[in-house]
């Protein structure tokens, strides 16, 4: 598809074989670059396309202002982009700015050609993630390196005041990039308040613009301002606008957040929105360095080089720092966390234990720790600080203080053990080896068949349409689509986009589809029309499932309950709460005798389906939130997946765990399993899938996910994405994932 850069056409979408627009007649083709592909969206004063250019996915900002001020923001981004090489923004190329002569008797566009970061939105994914356990410490990262980048902008004479959550994308390797350089100004000059006699979108932000820049005097505090109303909007779900404020307009947002640890986190946020620039920090390093400050998830605040970051592509977070011995650096990394635990009132080191065990540590990469020695410092600290945790509480300061230096004392006879096995052994390897089978031994072979460009944001939800070569997918961009495999070209779009979609469920007979989202919704595929919607649900839903006969259809979401539905008439028949937490999933045995649902209360819960005034059958728990399930279609076995890298497979006649392991090494987000019953696969944030024998939990196949030519495209795609769903046909013949990249790749199983 090309897209018409005329902003007056009334019909911008053309054939891709298309030179001119066929509306305006205006041409498809930019000067020495390739055409535009799609609009994704309006940006201030101008429009933002995605473009391919010399196969690669880019991304082109049109300004359509014409005053000069507008004008002299948009050559200012360019030149903070052009100078400002670091990885926590956007790349732009020397020539990436240019002025494009349209003729036609249009005037010339000003362009910005740029690297097109794929991720989520930093405020899409705090809506979606609020108050889960890791909150604090992805909020941590994200700190640290925002303060890397408000370090390198001063150096340059330049300010950001775009930091916000719409203009931060996470990456799936949890590193962030800020967007939005559109409003930089250089320090010499005052912020802009109104241009043209009307305020700019976006550079004036409730509840984001400290007092001096709607007063119209610029300082490098204000960035420090935004970023603290940043992170509080990733803990409190909502605005900084709409909370209360103190006296002297000191927000009051502890209250809505009590499970944040205020002397390790919360105080140096409340310095860097104080309600005057004098009363911040003076420098970005100082976020990290103030008396109480930031409890560092990765490294002190001394290791943190703000003038070196770490590259964008590194695995895991980034290469070593050769300055540090490796010796020295595994040692400190286990004393802070250690005292962390001791330190921190009792906070839990098992919380930390995947750190510890060698998981990625941004922005450094950790080596692993033996398990035996990581778990018996964990269980032996999480022992310490509760009962730290109480002589706190009674203030017996003497024997508090006696704990402290006991945990200190465990971390060091375990790093001495750990040295002295390590001169004369290799290190192990954290996780135990996962028992594969021989090359050959498993029957089936996957062949990835094809890749193309879905959606505009995360595929969230995938389903194979029974007998025929159909796929539906769901995505945050709002929309349900239905793909033909054979052409790689979506057939129809079930929704229109502004709601984003979570799940998407297909009846067995393939005839009705439903979507869940802000609402639930319920169509019929051939035609595509609505039979039905409903916002009973008073939170997101993110879970449904058909019955066996299809004609009752299961939800759940945030508000922790179930509804089922009769699928043809939409009266709802029952509702029972399931969780204290939200449902993430919801799965129902083939020979419908009882239901499962998944939630991040970190538990499983089997149901019976018939009774629901009886208690759960079976509970079972990870050590995470739960965040994709699956029964066997004999009805015997249940698969469960979780934030904490596991997949586990459950007895439902005895309720006994029959194993568990690490799967991957990040997040399991989405399993789907074979026909047969006898294999299933799974998907995760670290961008693999893998295949596992059901009955002995043995790893059978690895999918690959290289890149790939898309169909009807010459740009390659990659495969460095979170992989957030996966399907599998009723034949078992194909596999399909969707990651957070909009793509969807379809592999043939032979």
């Amino acid at each position: 598809m090309g897209h018409c850069i005329n902003p007056q056409c009334l019909q911008p979408d053309n054939p891709t074989e298309q030179s001119l627009c066929l509306t305006c007649r205006a041409s498809l083709l930019l000067t020495g670059r390739d055409r535009l592909q799609r609009l994704l969206g309006r940006a201030g004063c101008g429009s933002v396309y995605a473009i391919g250019h010399r196969g690669t996915a880019r991304v082109l900002k049109v300004l359509h202002d014409r005053t000069p001020i507008a004008l002299q923001l948009f050559e200012q981004e360019a030149r903070v982009l052009q100078q400002l090489q670091h990885p926590g923004l956007p790349r732009l190329d020397p020539d990436g700015y240019f002025i494009y002569a349209h003729g036609n008797d249009l005037p010339d566009m000003h362009c910005l050609e740029m690297e097109k970061i794929e991720g989520a939105e930093l405020e899409c994914y705090a809506i979606r993630h609020i108050m889960r356990p890791s909150s604090q410490r992805s909020a941590q990262r994200w700190l640290q390196q925002s303060t890397a980048i408000l370090h390198a902008a001063p150096s340059k004479q330049y300010l950001h005041r775009g930091i916000k959550p719409p203009n931060i994308i996470l990456l799936p390797t949890a590193q962030h990039v800020s967007i939005g350089f559109g409003t930089d100004r250089e320090l010499t000059q005052t912020y802009l308040g109104k241009a043209a006699g009307r305020r700019i979108t976006g550079i004036l932000t409730p509840g984001y613009t400290p007092t001096e820049k709607a007063n119209v005097r610029a300082v490098p505090q204000s960035d420090y301002f935004l970023l603290g109303r940043t992170i509080i909007f990733l803990f409190a779900g909502q605005p900084p606008d709409v909370l209360p404020e103190a006296r002297r307009r000191s927000l009051r947002w502890r209250d809505c957040v009590p499970q944040l640890d205020a002397a390790a986190f919360a105080n140096p946020i409340d310095d860097a929105i104080a309600p005057f620039p004098e009363d911040r920090p003076q420098h970005a390093i100082e976020l990290l360095e103030r008396p109480n400050g930031i409890e560092p998830d990765t490294l002190p605040a001394h290791e943190i080089d703000l003038d070196r970051p770490p590259a964008r592509d590194a695995v895991n977070g980034g290469a070593s720092d050769p300055t540090w011995p490796e010796r020295d650096r595994r040692n400190t990394r286990l004393l802070q966390m250690l005292l962390t635990a001791v330190g921190s009132a009792g906070k839990p080191l098992s919380a930390c234990s995947k750190n510890l065990r060698g998981a990625a540590l941004a922005p450094y990469s950790a080596p692993d720790i033996p398990p035996d020695i990581a778990s018996g410092a964990v269980a032996a600290c999480d022992n310490l600080a509760a009962r730290l945790a109480v002589q706190l509480r009674r203030l017996r300061w003497l024997t508090a203080g006696a704990l402290a230096l006991t945990a200190t004392l465990v971390a060091l006879i375990g790093t001495l053990a750990w040295e002295r096995r390590t001169a004369s052994a290799p290190v192990a390897d954290a996780t135990p080896a996962i028992p594969t089978v021989s090359q050959g031994e498993f029957a089936r072979t996957f062949a990835i068949e094809q890749a193309f460009s879905a959606h505009d944001d995360l595929v969230s939800a995938l389903a194979f349409v029974p007998d025929s070569e159909l796929l539906v997918s769901g995505s945050w961009d709002g929309t349900v689509r239905l793909w033909d495999l054979e052409s790689g070209r979506h057939r129809a779009v079930l929704t229109a986009p502004g709601r984003d979609i979570n799940t998407v469920a297909i009846a067995p007979d393939g005839r009705i589809v439903a979507s869940g989202g802000q609402n639930l919704q319920v169509w019929e595929r051939a035609s595509g029309r609505l039979r039905y919607g409903s916002a009973e649900h008073r939170q997101w839903v993110r879970a449904l499932a058909f019955d066996p006969s299809g004609t009752r259809l299961l939800s759940a979401g945030d508000d922790n309950r179930a509804f089922v539905w009769d699928v043809l008439g939409g009266e709802r028949l029952a509702t029972r709460e399931l969780h204290a937490f939200d449902v993430n999933a919801l799965s129902i045995a083939s020979q419908c005798r009882c239901f499962a649902s998944a939630s991040d209360d970190n538990s499983v819960r089997v149901w019976d389906w018939h009774d629901w005034e009886r208690d759960r059958l079976f509970q079972f728990d990870h050590g995470d939130d739960v965040s994709t399930i699956a029964i066997a279609p004999d009805g015997r076995w249940l698969v469960s997946g979780s934030r904490d890298d596991t997949v586990a497979v459950w007895d439902l006649r005895t309720g006994e765990r029959r194993w568990s392991r690490r799967a991957h090494a990040d997040d399991v987000t989405a399993l789907a399993i074979a026909p047969d019953g006898t294999w299933f696969v799974t998907s995760g944030d670290d961008g693999a899938l893998r295949v596992w024998d059901l009955a002995t939990g043995m790893l059978l196949a690895v999918p690959s996910s290289g890149a790939v030519e898309s169909k009807g495209s010459n740009r390659a795609l990659g495969s460095n994405a979170w992989v957030r769903a996966v399907a599998l046909s009723a034949d078992g013949t194909r596999l399909a994932s969707g990651s957070a990249d909009g793509t969807i790749r379809v592999w043939r199983i032979r």
